[in-house]
């Protein structure tokens, strides 16, 4: 390799980053256009989308909080602190959906996805009862 090139660290933490951001980027792709003809981009999808995005760094946190990062083969340190900051920027977004109650709406109404709030947030009653009130 070069000494100008990257390194076999380096590529490691380039997997790594990839790894970490392609929850988003398929979120990214699952969302993005206007939902037409049963294709990606519809409101319903928003809900479930959030959520296995929030799901899926709440995991890797907890994963990476058992890292002894002193170890050799460790990922970089850092790596943790972006995730909870990821964590953090998705939970203010998610936060988001309760402005409108359209996106709970949609996924209530949708026929394969009508229990999904039922059952994902079995555990927060809360937040089904501020959602059905708003709907």
């Amino acid at each position: 390799m070069r000494s100008t090139g990257l390194t076999a660290g380096d590529w490691h933490v380039i997997a790594q980053y990839i790894h970490v951001l392609q929850p988003l980027k398929d979120a990214t792709m699952r969302l993005q256009g206007r939902g037409k003809s049963g294709r990606h981009g519809a409101l319903y999808e928003v809900i479930p989308t959030f959520e296995h995005v929030l799901r899926y760094y709440e995991d890797l946190v907890e994963e990476y909080q058992e890292v002894d990062f002193n170890e050799m083969d460790a990922p970089e340190n850092y790596l943790i602190i972006n995730l909870k900051a990821a964590w953090i920027k998705a939970q203010k977004y998610w936060e988001k959906i309760d402005d409108s109650p359209a996106y709970y709406a949609a996924t209530t109404l949708h026929p394969y996805l009508k229990n999904y709030c039922d059952n994902a947030w079995r555990d927060r009653s809360e937040w089904l009862a501020n959602s059905n009130a708003r709907f």
